[in-house]
């Protein structure tokens, strides 16, 4: 029995429909949704920082920072926003636009 719950957890861990899911929920969670967005977003401006700074282009930047991020909520989002600013759009503008991103942030 114990072996079939493990087998379970590792099978619906692993899919990309109850992870994106389970990203969405975490989110929504008072306490919980709170630090996974002070993660996200501390993660995602950290990682710009560094690559821009270091002379990384802004749409590759976006693109690396995407693959950073831990929550496929914001992974998601990083991947719009580099659509975005690929179009023309500004970063901010884009971020501002988001529901993700705190003032502070943008």
């Amino acid at each position: 029995m114990f072996g079939i719950l493990v087998l379970a957890t590792l099978v619906l861990r692993n899919d990309a429909g109850i992870r994106a899911a389970r990203d969405k929920l975490a989110l929504r969670l008072p306490v919980i949704g709170r630090l996974t967005t002070l993660r996200e977003t501390g993660r995602f401006c950290r990682t710009m920082s560094a690559l821009l700074k270091n002379g990384v282009p802004l749409l590759d930047a976006l693109r690396s920072t995407a693959g950073v991020l831990t929550n496929r909520v914001y992974v998601e989002e990083a991947g719009a926003l580099a659509g975005a600013v690929a179009e023309g759009a500004t970063l901010s503008q884009q971020m501002q636009a988001s529901k993700l991103f705190s003032e502070l942030s943008v």
